[in-house]
C-alpha cells in the first residue's frame, strides 16, 4: 500500500492537480485507555496530505492517515502477548508558515482529528497463539504540531518537526479506546503549481 501511495505522489506534477502534496511518517509514544486500564504505547503510521492553495496567511490541510498502536500485556498466568491496534484517521488542520528565507520555513499546525481504531491483533511468542478481534471505536479530537520546512528544488521539499494529537469525544460504550499520541514527524513534499 505504500508503494501505491508513493507511486501516486510522484506522479502529481505530470498529471498536476493539487497545489501541494505530502507523505509523512509519523513515529512515537501514545497513552492509551480504555474502561479497565491506562497503558503506554508505541505508535506509528504515515499520513498523506493535501494543502490548498492560498493568497493569505492560513493555509488549509486536509488528510488520511494509517497506523498502528503496539504494547504487551501478561495474562493471569504470566504468559506475554503482544498487541497490535490498527487505526484510520482524518485530520483536518490549519497551517501558519513563518518565513526564515524563500526556501526555509518553520510552520505550525493546528486541527480537529477523527480516529477509527478497527483491528486488534493479538499474538504470543507461541507462533500457533494469534487472535484478531474486531474493535469499532470512533474518536474525535484535537491535533497540531510545529516544525521546520525546506525546499530541495521547485517541485520537491522536505518537512520535519513535533505532532500531537489527543482523543476527546468517544463512541464506544462496551469498551472505548482513547488514545493520545506525541511522534516525530518527517514528511517529502510534492508541488505541483508552484
Amino acid at each position: 500500500m505504500r508503494k501505491i501511495f508513493f507511486t501516486f505522489l510522484l506522479s502529481i506534477p505530470v498529471v498536476g492537480i493539487s497545489q501541494e502534496f505530502r507523505l509523512a511518517t509519523l513515529g512515537g509514544v501514545a497513552t492509551g485507555t480504555n474502561a479497565q486500564e491506562k497503558r503506554l504505547m508505541l505508535c506509528y503510521g504515515q499520513l498523506l496530505q493535501y494543502e490548498f492553495p492560498s493568497h493569505h496567511k492560513l493555509y488549509f490541510n486536509i488528510g488520511v492517515g494509517w497506523g498502528k498502536l503496539t504494547f504487551n500485556k501478561q495474562d493471569a498466568t504470566l504468559k506475554t502477548y503482544f498487541n497490535k491496534i490498527s487505526y484510520l484517521q482524518l485530520p483536518l488542520q490549519l497551517r501558519k508558515y513563518i518565513l526564515l528565507k524563500k526556501d526555509a520555513k518553520f510552520f505550525i499546525d493546528f486541527g480537529a482529528i477523527g480516529n477509527y481504531y478497527y483491528k486488534n491483533v493479538r499474538e504470543s511468542l507461541d507462533p500457533e497463539m494469534k487472535e484478531t478481534t474486531s474493535l469499532e471505536n470512533i474518536n474525535l479530537g484535537y491535533c497540531g504540531g510545529l516544525g521546520y520546512k525546506n525546499l530541495l528544488s521547485k517541485k520537491f521539499g522536505f518537512e520535519f518537526g513535533i505532532h500531537f494529537q489527543n482523543d476527546l469525544l468517544k463512541w464506544n460504550d462496551t469498551n472505548p479506546l482513547k488514545a493520545n499520541k506525541m511522534q516525530l514527524y518527517f514528511s517529502f513534499t510534492n508541488f505541483s503549481k508552484k
